[in-house]
């Protein structure tokens, strides 16, 4: 985000107004506001890419969500609540998005099948349990 825009939404978020475009008078708003990252926040501050006041306003309450790589039994169950949704509520994907979810499902369901044969595979050589991937 801009370094001026930050400097806006602060304003917004002390104030709870704003000037409405081409208006003569602020518009009030009571609101809260929840912000999402990838970004490390920190490190931005740092580098003088993020207003530190801004940070301290917005971050009162920080939930960490790891990625989804690392939460891969995530994976199919999210896939299928995705595709349930689109159904009931009649909501497309666009080409591409349907197009990427059919590939990394047949990819995941591929890496799967061949989970299994290689975990059969070293059980029956090695006796032991199941392998992580």
């Amino acid at each position: 985000m801009d370094i001026s825009l930050q400097s806006r939404l602060l304003q917004v978020l002390q104030d709870g107004a704003f000037p409405r475009l081409g208006g003569e008078r602020d518009v009030v708003v009571n609101s809260r506001v929840t912000t999402t990252t990838k970004d490390h926040l920190e490190s931005l501050i740092k580098e003088r890419k993020f207003r530190e006041d801004l940070f301290f306003r917005i971050s009162v309450m920080t939930i960490t969500v790891p990625p989804l790589l690392e939460r891969r039994e995530q994976i199919i169950p999210f896939s299928e609540y995705f595709m349930n949704f689109c159904r009931k509520t009649g909501a497309t994907l666009s080409a591409k998005a349907t197009r990427l979810l059919r590939i990394s499902y047949k990819t995941l369901l591929y890496k799967i099948q061949k989970y299994r044969l290689d975990e059969s595979r070293d059980r029956g050589r090695t006796g032991k349990g199941p392998r992580s991937f």
